[in-house]
């Protein structure tokens, strides 16, 4: 099946391309389960890339087959990690690097921009103060399940900013989940579907967060994230995604098929 995706590209200009329908996920080649996570993916029906980059989220945001890659004018609006998206509508980090001023008017022209691109609702949130400073990626702190209009919250997180999270659910009817226990960036997990249905790949190290995915009847797969959450992320950052894994080319990822030991010299390129 063909598809038509919009693209703003590193040059910031905004192509459309048809592309064969294969949905795929370019994975860090470092992450440290990047192998079983390529095999859970795969199962899942989508293609699998590996890449040399550390954090492929941050030089690509995707949604609803539009994409904008990351160039040195427009790192912020491309830093993955500081947007999640849901069904209809988008939330982006009020941190974001070209906003650390706050005013009002950076913040209105990125929602205008934002919305004229992807022509859905924006809401913008206070990142996460963690103990150790702001965390400006809310990817880290929310994680929504667009196929259930339901968007989970990391209790920390919500605790600082309930008025502008239930504002936000009651604007796009979602189902509010407030999740305790949230260690190792738990809520950071990929969100893939499978048969119409979300399946959310889990970091198997954060048993309350598995616990509550059972009680709300939530499919998960799981994989081992031990380390990339000491280095302020989990299994999304360390992933991406898009319509047909030869895209990944047009946004300047270099990607291999298979797994590859770091010590292949594709990876030292």
């Amino acid at each position: 099946m063909k598809k038509l995706v919009t693209i703003l590209d590193k040059k910031n200009e905004i192509q459309t391309l048809s592309v064969t329908y294969k949905p795929s996920v370019i994975i860090a080649n470092s992450f440290e389960s990047a192998e079983e996570l390529g095999q859970v993916v795969k199962r899942l029906g989508y293609k699998v890339g590996y890449t040399a980059h550390d954090w492929p989220r941050d030089y690509l945001i995707s949604f609803n087959d539009k994409y904008i890659a990351r160039n040195p004018g427009n790192r912020a609006i491309a830093e993955g990690g500081c947007f999640v998206f849901g069904k209809d509508y988008l939330i982006f980090s009020e941190n974001i690097v070209t906003l650390n001023s706050k005013t009002d008017s950076k913040k209105r022209i990125l929602r205008n921009t934002l919305e004229q691109f992807f022509e859905v609702p924006v809401y913008s949130i206070t990142g996460y103060y963690s103990p150790k400073g702001l965390m400006r990626h809310i990817d880290l702190t929310l994680l929504p399940i667009p196929q259930r209009e339901m968007l989970i919250v990391d209790n920390r997180h919500y605790i600082q900013a309930t008025h502008a999270f239930k504002q936000i659910a009651k604007a796009q009817h979602l189902e509010l989940v407030v999740a305790k226990h949230c260690s190792l960036w738990a809520l950071n997990c990929l969100v893939l579907e499978y048969q119409s249905n979300p399946v959310v790949i889990a970091n198997d190290e954060t048993t309350p967060f598995l616990k509550l995915l059972d009680e709300l009847k939530l499919d998960y797969e799981m994989v081992t994230a031990d380390t990339s959450p000491l280095a302020g992320g989990s299994i999304r950052c360390r992933t991406n995604t898009a319509a047909n894994i030869e895209l990944f080319k047009e946004f300047g990822f270099e990607y291999t098929s298979r797994f590859k030991a770091e010590n292949d010299s594709f990876f030292l390129k």
